[in-house]
């Protein structure tokens, strides 16, 4: 948000003028900022991220492997997205298994459209607004592309172990660049066959 007024953003209502930004986003009651309570009460504020899903622009994808179809010793769960060359996404992911496992984000990878096809879902469920991301999970892979992060999440080996979920983003969003590719990978080292989800939450803005 942005106000023409620095000493009194709040007289100014028609906010044109990019002279500074705020660091969160003040809800809106008409034309004037939301208050708890009164008029006079505290100001209703949320993050930018939180911002993003009332402007019906937050997609999310998840997918999990359980019971029969669990995730062998070894193997992966791939998540592979695919982005349009109008929008960057700034996007967080998490995997989870019932057990040891390595997690690894990549850009630029090589794959083939042979995966389960994912409608990224709109996390305002009143909007009809669509992502712009193409996301498949498990296709072939032929070239993994750059590592940018890898990680370890230990949860215990063998049968019983207690298992482990994690996050690649820990405080910052990741911005995938407009036109590329990322794939997000699980890897079971659980020493077992281990139940598995995968996901990735994000927002687009123009490139």
């Amino acid at each position: 948000m942005t106000s023409s007024n620095p000493s009194n953003p709040f007289t100014d209502t028609d906010y044109t003028a990019p002279t500074y930004i705020w660091p969160v986003d003040v809800l809106w009651d008409g034309e004037a900022p939301k208050r708890s309570g009164s008029s006079t009460g505290p100001l209703v504020t949320i993050d930018y991220a939180h911002h993003e899903t009332h402007a019906s622009n937050m997609y999310i994808v998840t997918h999990k492997l359980v019971d029969t179809d669990s995730l062998a010793d070894d193997a992966s769960l791939d998540l592979h997205m695919i982005l349009s060359t109008d929008y960057d996404c700034h996007a967080v992911f998490w995997g989870a298994i019932g057990g040891d496992f390595e997690g690894i984000l990549y850009e630029g990878p090589t794959c083939d459209t042979d995966g389960s096809a994912f409608t990224p879902i709109n996390m305002d469920r009143g909007s009809t607004d669509a992502s712009s991301v193409t996301v498949q999970i498990n296709p072939t892979v032929n070239a993994v592309g750059d590592k940018l992060m890898d990680i370890y999440a230990p949860g215990g080996e063998g049968p019983r172990s207690g298992g482990a979920i994690a996050a690649l983003r820990e405080g910052t969003e990741w911005i995938l660049g407009a036109g590329n590719e990322y794939l997000v990978r699980i890897t079971n080292r659980a020493g077992a066959a281990k139940m598995a989800a995968i996901g990735a939450q994000w927002y687009e803005e123009s490139a």
